[in-house]
């Protein structure tokens, strides 16, 4: 979901920059169609794959079952997955019962941005305003995050059971994975990043050597503490206290965090960081990612649904895996990017010509 703050922090920037311009006019049926269009075609079509030709190209001990059931999940619930409801419809939901379950991202996403809008105004319009709804709608979030884990009895990493009785007979309910109003607060970090990238746009910035060593401390701390707190979880069982603390604020941490990287490479203070993340090789993968976030999960479940024996861990094995996975994927997602989705992106863009023309 960092991908999220990322792109998030995109569009608030050039979204707030567009209304500069235009002095605060902006087609707004335009701005979601963009994105409903953008996404959906190449999703259903991922999805397709994976409900109706999965089951004819991989044979193995499991692979009949996993996409049988997977088959009969989409016939049941693609319209759900339509209109981008799969996180809460039916409601809490079991992700090993979502028709195409890592597609929960994208509900999460999509719903954030119908909001998008509204609070991008407020912050182009009236900033104080606009600051005070994102802190609001933060606050919200952690008190609802905060009060399900707390009575749901929810534990952490591998800690196994929960603090209390009121989750038996419903373990599987996803009560915070995938809903929106738990994980909001990460999106509103990206809002407030991009923000603060066209507030201060064309300014010269000065941070003081003492300012950057103090915020890079602090960023690393962050990530390294959300990253490590759930390490060897297996053996020792964390407290309830620290189960709803790390439940409420990871996901904001890790995305103030990411905030900081992405503004000080903006401001021209990235150093080594900046180069590395700005160099060219990663934008032509860039342009695939959207189609390997969707395939991936397929590459992987047809070479361990199919293997007969059981894996052994070895590091070596881990690495050729991650490896031949990687490359796959990416090449599949060219395929796709080829097939699809550039033929959709271009009839937009002559469709949207033509109107411009009229």
């Amino acid at each position: 979901m960092q991908s999220t703050h990322f792109l998030c922090s995109v569009v608030s920037y050039l979204t707030l920059k567009a209304l500069k311009r235009s002095q605060g006019k902006l087609n707004w049926g335009l701005f979601y169609f963009h994105r409903w269009w953008r996404i959906t075609p190449i999703y259903l079509i991922t999805m397709a794959i994976w409900s109706s030709l999965m089951i004819h190209f991989v044979h193995g001990p499991s692979a009949h079952y996993i996409f049988s059931s997977s088959r009969q999940l989409c016939r049941d619930r693609w319209w759900v997955n339509l209109f981008y409801l799969q996180n809460l419809i039916p409601f809490p939901g079991n992700l090993n019962e979502m028709c195409f379950g890592w597609s929960w991202y994208l509900a999460v996403d999509m719903q954030f941005f119908i909001i998008t809008p509204p609070i991008l105004y407020l912050l182009y319009k009236r900033p104080r305003i606009g600051i005070a709804t994102v802190i609001g709608l933060c606050l919200v979030s952690f008190v609802a995050t905060a009060s399900i884990a707390a009575y749901w009895g929810l534990k952490i990493g591998l800690n196994e059971g929960y603090y209390n009785e009121r989750s038996v007979g419903h373990e599987e309910a996803d009560r915070i994975y995938a809903k929106p109003y738990t994980r909001i607060s990460s999106y509103l970090v990206g809002i407030i990043t991009g923000y603060v990238m066209i507030k201060y746009e064309g300014r010269k910035t000065q941070i003081p050597k003492w300012g950057l060593t103090v915020g890079w401390c602090i960023s690393i701390t962050f990530g390294m503490t959300i990253v490590y707190a759930v390490w060897n979880t297996h053996h020792v069982e964390k407290s309830q206290v620290a189960a709803v603390l790390y439940l409420t604020f990871s996901r904001f941490t890790f995305a103030l965090a990411v905030a900081w990287v992405v503004l000080v490479c903006v401001f021209g203070y990235g150093g080594p960081v900046n180069a590395f993340l700005s160099w060219g090789i990663w934008a032509p993968l860039a342009r695939l990612t959207f189609g390997a976030y969707l395939l991936h999960p397929m590459v992987l479940f047809a070479y361990i649904f199919a293997s007969r024996t059981l894996f052994h861990y070895q590091g070596s094995m881990v690495v050729y895996s991650f490896v031949a996975t990687t490359v796959l994927t990416y090449a599949a997602s060219f395929l796709l990017s080829v097939i699809v989705e550039a033929p959709v992106i271009g009839l937009e863009k002559t469709l949207l010509r033509r109107k411009t023309k009229q």
